[in-house]
């Protein structure tokens, strides 16, 4: 039977907001979200679940479109409300408290607060064991972003002990979950690609796109992040042809789902810039500098991906003799990154490698 009244106007309007959501008409579900959480209120009241579930889709929507201190927000306001039920023995509500979590753990990642992000999925992992199996999806998406969370931070064995966790339950014939297994994949992709496997990472990667275009279409900003992620492993197979022509398909497809200031065209724009530096050093420029100041707005001046384009930026800079200006980048991207990544990290030596290289280019000078 179909509710009536109140309740049944929240529904709607919930149910409207996530159609709207996964259309990508992100303006429009931002409108039904924020009626929906008022008609939710007033259906269930300010401390219900239902309300802190329709709050989460509210979150899940600014992070689609790449506003992720409001998305944070909303996903800590939901959290607040849903923190009872991190004590329920009702598993369909321990799976809407772990999915809050998981999303706050997410915003957190994206904004570079990697060990906060990690320390809330190991307390959702420990509390969600109490009720919910070891496959059961809830907690396989905890073990996803633990994953992503330990490559982050350069614990390459931990994420590729939580990724075989979930391949173990998603990757076995027939694939039932197409969408989940190129979640994984793309992930698993990332992590052989942080490990230097890049033969590896492009089987991983392309297997991952297949599925993700048959569960979403062609055109679909998820297929656009897994094109990039091939056009990465490109780049670093040697082969930039290829690479190039991944970022520029993906960035038509950012540009024309998410608009020309989103997030991810930011994103994009910073590794096609590394793919072209070498043949064409003014569009290079052009798209770093652009790149800077997408993510500059989006994750603020001290994010670590803001510091990777800084560091590339000067690395071309210092190639045609602007060392000065090389040198404030790297002085920057030094700042952030001491503040938000382990000093063994990957992107911490290379840096460092780059600004010893820059110290003896100015003293030939």
């Amino acid at each position: 039977m179909t509710e009536s009244g109140p309740v049944g106007l929240a529904v709607a309007r919930h149910d409207a907001a996530l159609a709207a959501l996964a259309s990508g008409r992100l303006d429009r579900a931002r409108s039904l979200g924020a009626s929906a959480v008022d008609t939710a209120i007033a259906a269930f009241g300010p401390d219900s679940p239902d309300v802190a579930n329709v709050i989460l889709t509210c979150a899940d929507i600014e992070e689609a479109a790449g506003d992720f201190v409001a998305a944070q927000a909303l996903a800590e306001r939901a959290a607040a409300i849903a923190q009872p039920l991190a004590h329920t023995c009702d598993p369909a509500l321990m799976s809407l408290w772990v999915d809050i979590e998981v999303a706050c753990a997410r915003i957190l990642l994206t904004l570079g607060s990697f060990e906060l992000a990690n320390a809330r999925l190991a307390t959702a992992l420990s509390i969600s064991r109490r009720i919910l199996g070891a496959d059961d999806p809830a907690v396989l998406s905890i073990h996803n972003m633990r994953g992503v969370t330990a490559k982050y931070r350069g614990h390459f064995d931990a994420a590729a002990t939580h990724y075989e966790h979930v391949r173990a339950v998603l990757d076995i014939e027939p694939v039932v979950d197409k969408q989940a297994l190129a979640v994984l994949l793309h992930n698993l992709g990332g992590l052989a690609h942080a490990r230097g496997r890049v033969v590896e990472g492009l089987v991983h990667a392309r297997r991952g796109l297949e599925l993700r275009i048959a569960a979403v279409g062609s055109d679909h900003p998820d297929v656009a992040c897994d094109l990039t992620a091939i056009g990465a492993l490109h780049h670093d197979s040697g082969d930039p042809t290829a690479a190039v022509s991944c970022y520029r398909r993906a960035l038509r497809i950012f540009e024309k789902s998410l608009g020309a200031e989103h997030y991810e065209v930011g994103m994009t724009c910073a590794n096609l810039a590394v793919s072209t530096a070498a043949t064409d050093p003014v569009e290079a420029r052009r798209l770093y500098e652009r790149a800077l100041r997408i993510l500059r707005s989006a994750l603020g001046a001290g994010h670590p991906d803001v510091a990777l384009v800084q560091h590339n930026l000067a690395v071309l800079l210092a190639g045609e003799g602007d060392v000065d200006a090389a040198q404030d980048l790297l002085d920057q991207a030094e700042l952030a990154l001491a503040t938000g990544v382990a000093s063994e990290h990957p992107r911490r030596l290379e840096l460092q490698a780059t600004l010893k290289e820059l110290a003896l280019q100015r003293n030939k000078q």
